[in-house]
């Protein structure tokens, strides 16, 4: 017996109960620190401290648990079990997901004016009722001042969310199964060390092992800890009582510096000592942590090179174009060294056979593959039907946004990325390579709202 085997012990209703309850809290710190304070950005960094600091906080009350009432001692896969729940329900509901899509359903007829004539442009998705319709209702929402549990309040807003509620669901569904189907791919064979599930799994483990050397009880866990934390209360000091000295950690710009030719070419060029991050950078692989920084100087420099021979009126260097080409690369790279498994895997479930690792899996073979095929339509159904988009066009951009979401999955797996910066996207490398003539307007339109 070993923390391993409780790990894999069944979930519990009471870990399902626990981890029901602690979710509207936390998304409602996660939402007034993105939302309201603009500050943290919990779910911009692929280890949510919310959660980190919700099971730690579990974790030290199992500690009593087990010492003075055993039999309400939870199990590390019960812990384990809530941590999952809060992360996964804070990436929904956090940064760019769903605070990005209640903001779209009231904005047509709000930021309407007779220079980008959004009402009439939008029409047949306001009529359609997949963006929000009432004025009475759109201002409420964007100027306050209003009773928001009402019946005439909520009822503008029912068919919008359940629409897409219906389709932020087959994506999930996607996500998940693919998930469940590389897994033993990536973590059995690949030997992937998932490094950002290191510190979530040490704080799940039963006993006073917690505290023990291994992670609380470390030199080097509080002289760390110390230090940054130290540096954060200076800081916060200093934000209050300007006369406190501050240590600088957040972001410098140096383009001020840089306006001499051809250096002014770089253009924002920003150097930064945050704690958090260089905490997160023990866990990655050092080729990865110099790759990102050698990376970062080597495209600074085709900027100035792009600018040196007059080429960056063309767009050189192609940021955009590189930073979704070098994703996909990623993706169809785990992709192609897996191929041989993933084929055995669909013929033998094509040919009626179980494969022999099945009974590992979270599900079989089978259910995954129809599940992917039932939620994939799912989700072409709505970008076709919903949105207007023309076949072709809405699998081009499924397509590549499911190649950049494995993508950002691998890169977690396998090196434990804090954070990733990705500023285009799939309908944004249909525009630039094929052009919004060959899109046509309804599906410019019907992909903008993705």
């Amino acid at each position: 017996y070993s923390p391993a085997d409780e790990l894999r012990a069944p979930v519990t209703v009471r870990a399902l109960v626990l981890g029901a309850l602690l979710i509207p809290p936390n998304i409602l710190w996660v939402q007034t620190m993105e939302l309201i304070w603009n500050s943290g950005q919990p779910t911009m960094l692929s280890l949510f401290f919310n959660a980190v600091f919700t099971i730690t906080v579990l974790a030290l009350i199992n500690l009593l648990l087990r010492r003075y009432a055993p039999s309400w001692a939870f199990s590390a896969g019960e812990l384990a079990t809530v941590y999952i729940m809060i992360s996964l329900a804070s990436a929904v509901g956090g940064h760019d997901f769903l605070q990005v899509l209640v903001n779209e359903l009231p904005s047509v007829p709000y930021y309407d004016n007779p220079i980008n004539n959004w009402q009439e442009l939008f029409s047949s998705y306001l009529a359609s009722g997949l963006l929000v319709a009432d004025r009475g209702a759109v201002w409420d929402f964007w100027e306050g001042d209003a009773f928001l549990y009402s019946a005439a309040a909520i009822r503008p807003w029912l068919v919008p969310l359940g629409t897409w509620t219906i389709f932020v669901l087959a994506l999930l569904g996607i996500m998940m199964l693919l998930n469940v189907f590389v897994w033993r791919r990536w973590t059995e064979q690949e030997k992937l060390t998932y490094p950002l599930t290191d510190i979530p799994f040490k704080l799940t483990q039963p006993g006073y092992q917690i505290i023990g050397p291994q992670l609380m009880g470390a030199t080097l866990f509080w002289v760390g800890f110390g230090l940054a934390a130290a540096i954060d209360i200076l800081n916060g000091i200093g934000t209050l009582y300007p006369s406190v000295p501050v240590i600088h950690t957040t972001a410098i710009d140096l383009s001020p510096q840089l306006q001499t030719y051809p250096w002014r070419a770089m253009g924002k060029t920003w150097v930064s000592v945050y704690p958090f991050a260089i905490g997160l950078g023990y866990l990655m692989p050092q080729d990865f942590l110099f790759s990102c920084w050698f990376f970062y100087w080597f495209w600074k420099l085709e900027l100035v090179g792009s600018y040196l021979t007059g080429y960056q009126r063309m767009g050189l260097p192609f940021v955009r174009e590189q930073t979704v080409g070098a994703y996909i690369g990623i993706a169809l790279f785990a992709l192609w060294v897996g191929r041989r498994y993933f084929a055995a895997v669909v013929s033998d479930v094509l040919r009626g056979i179980h494969p022999s690792d099945e009974r590992r899996q979270a599900l079989p073979y089978s259910v995954i593959l129809i599940g992917l095929i039932i939620t994939s339509g799912i989700a072409l159904h709505f970008v076709t039907a919903q949105l207007g988009v023309t076949l072709t066009p809405a699998l081009i951009y499924l397509t590549g946004y499911l190649l950049l979401s494995l993508a950002i999955t691998r890169m977690r797996a396998e090196f434990g990325l804090p954070v990733h910066d990705l500023f285009t996207g799939p309908l944004d490398m249909m525009a630039r390579i094929g052009g919004e003539r060959w899109l046509g307007e309804a599906n410019v339109k019907g992909l903008s709202l993705l």
